[in-house]
C-alpha cells in the first residue's frame, strides 16, 4: 500500500506543468498538406481543410500516405462533420 501511494504522489507532482500529472508529450503536428482527391491530376495536391465542390451526397476518396516518423504508441486524430471515414 505504501508502494502505491508513493507512485501516486510521486506521479502528482513530477511534471513541468503545475496541476497536471507528467503523462507524457502532447505534442503535436498537422497532418494537412499532401492529400490528393481520387480521379483529380495525381500531380496535383491539395491542403486540408478545403472546399470541394462536388454534387451532393457524391463520395469524394482523398488519400495521403502516413510520415515516416511515426512510431509505437502514437495517435491521429481526425476531425469530421457527418463524414465516414476509412482508414
Amino acid at each position: 500500500m505504501t508502494i502505491i501511494l508513493a507512485i501516486f504522489i510521486r506521479a502528482l507532482i513530477a511534471g513541468d506543468t503545475k496541476g497536471e500529472a507528467n503523462t507524457g508529450d502532447f505534442g503535436s503536428s498537422t497532418f494537412n498538406e499532401g492529400w490528393r482527391m481520387e480521379g483529380d491530376d495525381p500531380d496535383e495536391s491539395i491542403t486540408l481543410p478545403a472546399d470541394v465542390a462536388a454534387p451532393r451526397n457524391e463520395m469524394i476518396v482523398i488519400r495521403n500516405i502516413l510520415p515516416d516518423d511515426i512510431s509505437d504508441g502514437m495517435t491521429m486524430l481526425f476531425r469530421t462533420s457527418i463524414e465516414d471515414m476509412n482508414i
